[in-house]
């Protein structure tokens, strides 16, 4: 930037001289008549620039009259002319000996240090003179500059203003300004400056690089291209504008013309490094990236502490399926700035594509603890745990996202999810949550012939019948051609004929031993422990009757009626599984487990009201009974009853210890709230 210096030191010298002419008649008065002959002849040799002669005759001036403060302005003026700033320097100092008050001595020292680069001392000259002469309002000028030059902008800004404030007129005051708004970042402000001065005068205009720069980082890039375009007229080797000009195309998206003026850069400044960065990013929007790659490379050279070069370089290696070294290339810039949100999802992303699901995590966890609604991030992160086959996370995210915002993708997901965490519990021989996550697809899909069928196999397994019969069928209705739900419906249907008589709500007569069974003697223990071994090998049939026939040794035996109520239910008998369960309470009626057996039942039928006393029962006899509390929450919210099912839902959390049971439960209370 250049800095103007207002009045220049020979304008200054001799307005000084010219004041003392006119207001020092005594100092006129004390020159002898031969001395001011010699003064005479000096100022002859000034006009024809003989400015060495003219100084020794002003000195013999000195010899003939003593000291004069006249002759001195004069010397030190001359001194001034030549260059000569030193002595310049002494002359005037002397004439602050013989004039201390003299303002306008002041501000030609100030002059002085000021091209000597004394920019402290020059001011407190201009400030001392400011002192005498507060109304010699041009030294606002001489202030101005000299803060300028000391990189006081806001000071010098301020002295600027006061003096257009009196010469609204002085271009070169305001073209001071406009440059010193523009070092001190206010870039609109030096644009009105710019813009003033272009108005007035646009034929007399030079400071086009200066204005398009000021354009330029208010992102008026319009404006900025049309100015830059000026400047390069004036000086086609100005890189400053040609540099400029390019950002600007490139702000504009106008990427041919952008590359042109890179180039154009490039080839008057090859060793531009700075602007390599701009360029590569160029290069990568254009998806020229092995030419980007290689500029980038070059920047990082001379920047390598730049942490969005490396960041960059990584978007490039991803978008070109280079995964690892995108990677390597996040893990750099993160190194040197770990704020940065946009580069940690962007790691995440190449980790979860490259299926390294813990460290994916990881980073989307890191975003999401300064952004924590970000729906994207939270949508991935649910992808990278459902995948990582944490079904209850994924499905909690899932539908916290769905209320907020509906998708079709993520709606997809969540079935896939649910129907996931139903056959693990399915393999897991947790039939009662498997129907629940199954029951749940359904009510997001009536036509998933999948959940249906997994709704079947847990329904199976309970021994609902009807339930898995109605099941099977439907899955098979939608999905006609699916052999695996022909071939297991097939297989249910044959395992669940008839063997043996059937047996009446009234307890069944025990099975009638073979002659060779009845010559032996089999005790109630034995009976059991043998209907025990059957019951472990599923052959549920031969359990059955070896219950039945410890029954005949000991009617009264609770525990042996609750495994016949079991085994019924596990044979999709429900009517005689509950009578058996009925037994056992007759027998013992505070047996909690025949209560809760026979609740169950109750429900599996649609009786809640009597599947509800049922649990009722339990918890009377047992608080701390935890899934009973969670049967009655089923059973109220079967009854669409969202409230009661709640509260008793909440309640099986306060008491359960299994942490992912109670967030599986936790989950469904907020998907009912």
């Amino acid at each position: 930037m250049k800095i103007k210096k207002g009045l220049s030191i020979r304008k200054l010298s001799i307005f000084a001289a010219m004041i003392l002419v006119l207001s020092s008649s005594q100092v006129q008065a004390k020159m002898t008549k031969e001395a001011h002959a010699l003064y005479q002849q000096a100022c002859n040799l000034e006009s024809q620039q003989h400015y060495n002669e003219a100084i020794k005759l002003l000195y013999k001036a000195i010899e003939l009259s003593g000291d004069d403060a006249m002759i001195y302005t004069k010397i030190a003026g001359l001194y001034a002319d030549l260059g000569d700033w030193q002595n310049a320097l002494a002359a005037y100092k002397k004439t602050l000996e013989l004039r201390p008050n003299d303002a306008f001595i002041y501000v030609s020292i100030g002059n002085i240090l000021q091209n000597l680069g004394n920019y402290q001392d020059a001011y407190k000259s201009y400030m001392q003179a400011m002192e005498i002469f507060p109304d010699y309002k041009y030294n606002y000028l001489n202030i101005a500059n000299v803060e300028a030059l000391m990189g006081e902008y806001k000071e010098a800004i301020a002295d600027y203003n006061k003096f257009l404030n009196i010469y609204p007129e002085h271009q070169e005051s305001r073209e001071s300004l406009a440059n010193t708004y523009l070092r001190n970042n206010q870039s609109d402000k030096a644009c009105d400056e710019y813009n003033i001065l272009y108005t007035k005068n646009p034929e007399g205009f030079k400071e086009f690089s200066s204005y398009g720069l000021a354009l330029f980082k208010s992102k008026k890039y319009e404006s900025a291209i049309e100015i830059l375009q000026k400047a390069l007229a004036l000086d086609p080797d100005d890189i400053s504008s040609h540099a400029n000009l390019a950002i600007s195309y490139q702000q504009l998206d106008k990427d041919d013309l952008a590359l042109q003026e890179f180039e154009n850069t490039f080839k008057l400044k090859p060793d531009l490094t700075a602007l390599r960065f701009d360029y590569a990013n160029l290069l990568a929007d254009m998806n020229k990236d092995d030419l980007a790659i290689e500029q980038y490379k070059q920047y990082i050279t001379t920047y390598p502490e730049n942490p969005n070069v490396y960041a960059n370089l990584g978007v490039v290696y991803e978008r070109t399926n280079n995964l690892d070294l995108a990677i390597t290339n996040y893990l750099k810039s993160l190194a040197k700035d770990n704020t940065n949100t946009d580069v940690k999802k962007k790691l995440a992303c190449c980790y979860h594509t490259q299926k390294k699901y813990i460290d994916a995590l990881k980073y989307y966890e890191e975003v999401l603890t300064v952004n924590k609604d970000d729906y994207d991030t939270k949508a991935n992160k649910a992808l990278v745990l459902h995948a990582m086959e944490r079904y209850d996370d994924a499905i909690g995210i899932y539908k916290e996202l769905i209320a907020k915002q509906s998708n079709v993708r993520l709606q997809a997901n969540l079935e896939s999810a649910l129907t996931s965490q139903g056959d693990l519990f399915l393999n897991k021989g947790d039939y009662q949550k498997a129907a629940i996550y199954f029951n749940e697809v359904i009510s997001y899909d009536i036509n998933e012939a999948y959940a249906y069928y997994g709704l079947a196999k847990a329904y199976e397994n309970l021994g609902y019948i009807p339930k898995a019969t109605e099941n099977y069928e439907k899955a098979i209705e939608i999905e006609p051609d699916n052999k695996l739900y022909k071939e297991d419906y097939q297989k249910f249907n044959a395992q669940n004929k008839i063997e043996n008589e059937p047996l009446n709500k009234e307890i069944p007569s025990p099975v009638v031993a073979s002659p060779k069974e009845t010559s032996i003697v089999e005790n109630e223990q034995t009976l059991i422990k043998d209907g025990d071994g059957f019951y472990n090998q599923k052959n549920y049939n031969e359990a059955i009757k070896k219950y039945l026939k410890s029954l005949e040794v000991n009617k009264e035996n609770s525990v042996t009626c609750l495994k016949l109520g079991n085994l019924y239910k596990l044979k999709k008998d429900t009517q005689n599984a509950g009578i058996y369960y009925q037994k056992a309470i007759s027998i013992s009626p505070g047996y909690t487990d025949a209560w809760f057996n026979l609740g169950l039942i109750y429900a599996e039928v649609g009786n809640y009201p009597d599947c509800k006393k049922c649990f009722n029962k339990v918890i009377s006899l047992s608080p701390n009974y935890t899934y009973a509390y969670y049967a009655m929450g089923l059973a109220y919210e079967s009854e669409n009853n969202k409230a009661k099912a709640i509260e008793y839902y909440e309640k099986f959390v306060s008491l359960d210890k299994d942490m992912k049971t109670k967030q599986d439960v936790i989950n469904k209370i907020n998907s009912l709230k």
